[in-house]
C-alpha cells in the first residue's frame, strides 16, 4: 500500500495508509480514505493483466522509463501473495532480485543473531552456481571430444547432470543434489 500511495496514487488527498514506529520496534499502521482507491488500482491491474494473457502466458515488455512494467510486476507480487495466481518471471536483460523489508524489528532480530536468517531462494540460486562450476571443470577438464561436449551441454540444459558433476559437487558442499 505505501508503494501504490508513493508512486501510483494519482490524488494526493487520498492517502491509504500510516505508519507509526513503536517503541518496540514494531510498525502499527492506520488505514485512511483512499484504501478503496488502493483496492480499484488492484482490480484494474488484475482486469489489464487478464486482458492481455494469452492461454496461461503473460508477455511484459520492459520500455525503459516505463511505470507500467513495474506496476504490473508489483500487481503481480500482490496477487501471489493473496493466493490469486503465482508468476515467474523470465528472461529480461537485466535480471534482479528485489528485496523489500518493512519491519524494522526482523532486521534487528537479523542483524543480532545472522545465523539463524536462511533465503532458500538465494540458497537454491548458489547451489545452482556450484553446481554449473562443478558442470564446467567437468568439460574443461575431462579432455572430451568437441561433439561430446555439444551433448554435454545440451543434456545440461535438459537438467541431465552427469553423475561424476553430481558427486563432486555433493562431496564440496556436503549436500545431496535434489533434482
Amino acid at each position: 500500500m505505501s508503494v501504490y500511495q508513493r508512486d501510483y496514487c494519482k490524488n494526493i488527498h487520498a492517502r491509504v495508509l500510516v505508519g507509526k514506529t513503536l517503541k518496540s520496534g514494531d510498525m502499527k499502521y492506520r488505514f485512511m480514505n483512499g484504501t478503496g482507491g488502493f483496492f480499484k488500482w488492484v482490480d484494474n491491474g488484475f482486469q489489464n493483466i487478464l486482458n492481455f494473457m494469452k492461454g496461461d502466458t503473460l508477455y511484459l515488455i520492459d520500455d525503459t522509463g516505463s511505470k507500467g512494467f513495474k506496476e504490473s510486476l508489483l500487481i503481480l507480487g500482490l496477487l501471489e501473495t493473496l493466493d490469486i495466481l503465482i508468476f515467474e518471471a523470465l528472461g529480461g536483460k537485466n535480471s534482479q532480485l528485489y528485496i523489500y523489508v518493512n519491519q524494522t524489528k526482523t532486521m534487528k532480530e537479523i542483524i543480532e543473531r545472522p545465523s539463524r536468517y536462511h533465503n532458500k531462494l538465494i540458497e537454491l540460486v548458489n547451489e545452482r552456481h556450484e553446481v554449473s562450476v562443478e558442470m564446467l571443470t567437468y568439460i574443461f577438464e575431462g579432455a572430451f571430444e568437441n561433439q561430446y561436449i555439444w551433448e554435454l551441454i545440451e543434456d545440461y540444459f535438459l537438467g541431465i547432470i552427469p553423475n561424476d558433476v553430481i558427486k563432486s559437487f555433493e562431496k564440496k558442499s556436503g549436500k545431496k543434489l535434489e533434482l
